[in-house]
């Protein structure tokens, strides 16, 4: 029966399968395409399992970094929007709080002009 083992190369793009007989000496080399083929039914199932999990879960993490990269600008569109509006509404923004601190100002006005009468009864 085998088992396997895996290990990245230095550049990270690459991935080594090795299949090993656990009842063998650990040789380093990566068993060929024509060895495994040969003795594919000796290959452990649970092996073959975990190594086709394993290779799933990097697949997926893989996705998820190509969505995140892929939608990182319309993100950064998204926060910069969220953070400054556009000139109309900004325009519309500045209207509002003009006519807001007029409005203050008057009720201010009336408010402190009715405490002055107040304190002169």
């Amino acid at each position: 029966m085998y088992d396997f083992i895996f290990k990245k190369s230095d550049n990270s793009k690459s991935l080594t399968v090795i299949f090993i007989d656990p009842d063998k000496p650990l040789s380093h080399d990566p068993l060929s395409k024509e060895e495994i083929t040969k003795d594919v039914n000796k290959i452990k199932p649970d092996a073959l399992q975990r190594y086709l999990k394993w290779l799933t879960k990097t697949l997926d993490n893989e996705l998820k970094i190509q969505v995140m990269v892929n939608s990182l600008e319309e993100r950064s569109k998204q926060v910069k929007g969220a953070a400054m509006p556009d000139t109309q509404k900004l325009g519309l923004i500045k209207r509002y709080r003009t006519a807001d601190e007029r409005q203050f100002s008057k009720t201010l006005g009336e408010l402190l002009e009715l405490q002055k009468r107040r304190n002169s009864i």
